[in-house]
């Protein structure tokens, strides 16, 4: 066992993100792990922008945000965003206490489903930073292609 679960445990499940989640979400997003692996944010989240951002994604039909609960625990989130490219970007947090137990793998699993139902057809894309291996091997395990390299990250597409 690692952390909370078992790799043959059950699965966690995703529910929609609310507004009682944006303290969570602070918490999650100022991790300096999670800070390291951001590639358009270079230090921490002050409560305020996060709010007003974290608002703002919740009322737009351009975004969704998932929340990762196992054993009635959140363990993570996953986010699909419209881009100006067409495409929904995604973002993905798994909680240290959750990590290499296989939920990453159930999270976007359950993101391709809900945002096939949400926006059919719309490919997903992920952008990781090159020293982020784990996220690297997550996205292609599920999926994803390596589409391109650029200097600080490499973009990954899931087709549908």
């Amino acid at each position: 066992m690692t952390g909370l679960a078992s790799a043959t445990g059950p699965a966690c499940h995703l529910r929609s993100a609310t507004a009682e989640d944006a303290r969570l979400l602070f918490d999650w997003v100022n991790q300096p792990d999670c800070l390291a692996a951001k590639i358009e944010t270079s230090g921490a989240i002050e409560w305020a922008e996060h709010l007003a951002w974290f608002e703002n994604r919740l009322s737009s039909n351009e975004c969704g945000i998932w929340i990762a609960i196992f054993a009635d625990t959140p363990i993570g989130q996953v986010r699909a965003e419209l881009g100006a490219d067409s495409r929904l970007h995604v973002d993905i947090y798994i909680a240290a206490l959750a990590r290499k137990a296989g939920h990453g793998a159930a999270m976007l699993a359950a993101l391709a489903t809900e945002s096939s139902v949400r926006w059919p057809g719309v490919p997903l894309v992920a952008r990781v930073r090159h020293g982020n291996a784990s996220s690297r091997k997550l996205f292609e395990k599920a999926g994803y292609l390596l589409t391109d390299t650029a200097e600080d990250y490499r973009t990954y597409v899931r087709a549908r």
